[in-house]
Formats: structure tokens, sequence, C-alpha cells
């Protein structure tokens, strides 16, 4: 009876025959998969394509910027105030368009010029354009006019219709240049 009694002899746990668990080296970074290389190129890729992007929009603008910059420096009390001001717009439009064209354009050529430039851009409807385009026109006129007969227009009046002449049709859309070209 004592043989019942006695607990049966324990077995060894299997699991302590086992070895420790062994982790590596951790897994490095690098080198790169190739997904990551070609995530890399196209990025490479879209940033140059950005900066050339920026530096063409600077180059295509700089006549703008320059001709609203001079057009704000200018002494609106000067003698040759009206002269000064159109010499920067035609200057402005000549930057932009072929010069054999523009160059030569006076009177209701000029204003429909003006009128058609701003159109062509899309930023204003025919009313604002022929409104904006006659005004400045109208200055280019009051330049010949006699000294006694003419009546000045206000300074302030100029530089905004033609600063605005100036943001609104400049620089022009590539087609229309290349259109004026081949006429």
């Amino acid at each position: 009876m004592q043989n019942q009694l006695q607990a049966p002899p324990q077995q060894a746990n299997p699991l302590d025959q086992l070895a420790g668990v062994t982790l590596g080296e951790p897994i490095s970074w690098w080198p790169l998969a190739w997904g990551w290389w070609v995530l890399i190129a196209l990025s490479l890729i879209a940033i140059g394509f950005g900066i050339r992007a920026y530096l063409r929009h600077r180059k295509r603008t700089l006549s703008m910027r320059q001709a609203l910059q001079n057009l704000a420096g200018l002494d609106q009390h000067a003698d040759n105030f009206m002269q000064e001001a159109h010499a920067i717009l035609k200057g402005c439009v000549i930057a932009y368009w072929p010069k054999h064209q523009v160059a030569s354009l006076n009177n209701q050529k000029w204003a429909h010029f003006l009128h058609d430039s701003l159109i062509a851009k899309g930023k204003q409807s025919d009313e604002q354009a022929s409104s904006l385009s006659q005004t400045i026109a109208s200055y280019e006129l009051s330049l010949y006019a006699n000294a006694e007969q003419a009546q000045k227009p206000n300074p302030e009046d100029v530089v905004s219709h033609i600063s605005q002449w100036i943001k609104s049709a400049t620089p022009p859309k590539q087609s229309v240049v290349k259109e004026a070209r081949h006429v």
C-alpha cells in the first residue's frame, strides 16, 4: 500500500531542454530597398521641376515687377510724369510682345491692342477691358494735346489704371505671344 500512496515520479519538463531564444542582430535600415530608391528619385525629380517652374515664373514676371516698381517710384508732380508713365507701359508691353508689332501702335490701334491683350488673358470682362483700355489710350492722347486745351489726368488715376492693366495683362499666355509672332 505504500506504493500506492507514493507520488508518481516527476517527469522532466520538455521545455527545460530547449535552448534560449536568440535574437539575432537588429535589422538595419541601410541599404534601402529598391522601392525607397525609386521614391527618392521621383521626389528629387519633382523638386527639380518645381524649382525650374518657379525660376521660369520669376523670369517671366520680371518685366512686370520692374514696371510696377518703376511706376510706383515716379514723381507724380513732375512735368514729364505722363511721358514717363507711358514709357513704362510701352516698355513693359515691348518686353512681352514682338517689338515690331507693338512699338508703332498709337491711338485706336493702341487701344485695341490693350483691350485684346486683356481679353486674351481672360481676367476681365469685355466691358471692363474696354473701359480700361480706352482710359489708358486717352492718357496717350493727352501727351500730344496742347497744354492749354488739355485737361491733365489725375496722376493717381494714371498710376492706378496702368498698374491694373500691367497686373491683368502681363505676362501674356504663351499661345498669344506665339500667335503674335507669326502674324
